[in-house]
């Protein structure tokens, strides 16, 4: 129990209702009082100090029927926008002897332009020293951070008149991922002799000449390259990695420059979806993949954890105007590094938009597309 926990109150409607009838019959009584009708008068008095005895009660239990409650919230993780997710709220009553009824409860979270947003439910009844869990189904429309910063807790046990209310503050994020689009296979197109180095070392050959490091396991890799030592020190399979001229790193390239706000930002979303489902596709076969995203940059990597940092770059990727061309963004950054990938630029425009004679040679090669062309 926090002891710096405030309480508010304050009547409700049918409390006022409540109210006024008690001021209606107070007045009555003083009209008869006068006539001298003493008998009727003592009944008006006895309904009116049964009246104002409901509004103490019902002031006094509502009260305690908010105090000596815990409220633990689990968020999960690994969530993509306008995928349905469940939130748990672990509401225990720590009283040893009054039991909890008729709570209502309201989670309150803001997303990343700091809109508010809450949900709400009802726990009827809590037994003393009792757990309870609450299920939310939620579903999140956009890409970003959400912070929970606090739950309110009502009550207006046990008649409806007077409630009570208090704040606990329970401080929680989550991470939203950008929607996963569903993306063509370009490998097929643009890496047969990657596919077929692969499947050679599926096979077990020893395809390789010249050692990069370690990656996740995938389904189909042969067992002779994984490393037992370190997969033992981790806990996770590792498997051995290999540079040579078939194995192409990728590097993914975001276009952001932003020229009509309105519908640029919401072409921006659609390619920032994009990017995420290109990055799936080619982690999935365990390619090493980079981005490029304005000025960040993730260096090429594989496995699941690298998938997982790309996409939590492109959730946190801003949503302010770029008043910048892409090739001028390109141009800024030590694009040496990335002479031995292949480059895909996912752009809001047409591929006439964009010159990259200049920086071209940076990359193995380049392929230019607007971000519909990528989709299925």
């Amino acid at each position: 129990m926090n002891p710096k926990q405030k309480y508010r109150f304050r009547i409700t409607i049918a409390g006022y209702v409540t109210a006024f009838l008690v001021i209606f019959l107070f007045a009555i009584a003083l009209i008869i009082s006068a006539k001298g009708f003493s008998e009727r008068v003592n009944l008006i008095y006895a309904i009116i100090a049964v009246a104002l005895s409901l509004f103490i009660v019902s002031a006094y239990i509502g009260f305690l029927n908010i105090r000596n409650i815990e409220i633990t919230r689990i968020l999960p993780s690994g969530i993509t926008a306008e995928d349905v997710f469940d939130i748990w709220l672990r509401v225990y009553n720590t009283s040893s002897f009054l039991p909890k009824m008729g709570l209502r409860i309201v989670d309150k979270y803001v997303n990343a332009q700091r809109k508010s947003f809450d949900y709400e439910g009802y726990c009827i009844t809590l037994g003393s020293k009792k757990l309870a869990n609450m299920i939310f189904s939620l579903s999140l429309s956009s890409r970003g951070l959400y912070k929970f910063d606090e739950i309110k807790v009502t009550s207006s046990f046990p008649f409806g008149i007077s409630e009570f209310s208090t704040t606990i503050k329970i401080h929680d994020e989550i991470l939203i991922y950008p929607k996963i689009a569903e993306v063509k296979d370009i490998t097929k197109s643009h890496f047969g002799l990657f596919t077929s180095a692969q499947k050679n070392l599926t096979k077990g050959s020893t395809f390789h000449d010249e050692y990069f490091g370690v990656r996740e396991y995938n389904p189909g890799d042969s067992m002779k390259y994984i490393h037992w030592k370190l997969s033992a020190k981790t806990q996770n399979l590792l498997v051995r990695e290999y540079l040579e001229e078939s194995f192409p790193p990728v590097v993914l390239i975001l276009d952001s420059y932003i020229i009509k706000k309105d519908k640029d930002l919401q072409a921006l979303e659609t390619a920032i979806s994009v990017v995420a489902g290109l990055a799936k596709k080619f982690s999935i076969k365990g390619w090493r993949i980079a981005l490029i995203a304005e000025n960040n940059e993730i260096f090429s990597s594989s496995g699941h954890q690298h998938y997982l940092q790309i996409l939590k770059a492109l959730a946190l990727f801003s949503t302010r105007p770029n008043p910048k061309p892409l090739k001028n963004t390109l141009s800024k950054l030590n694009l040496k590094k990335y002479n031995n990938h292949i480059a895909y630029a996912v752009c809001l425009r047409d591929r006439e938009f964009y010159d990259f004679s200049e920086i071209a040679h940076y990359f193995k090669s380049i392929e230019i597309g607007r971000y519909k062309q990528f989709l299925c």
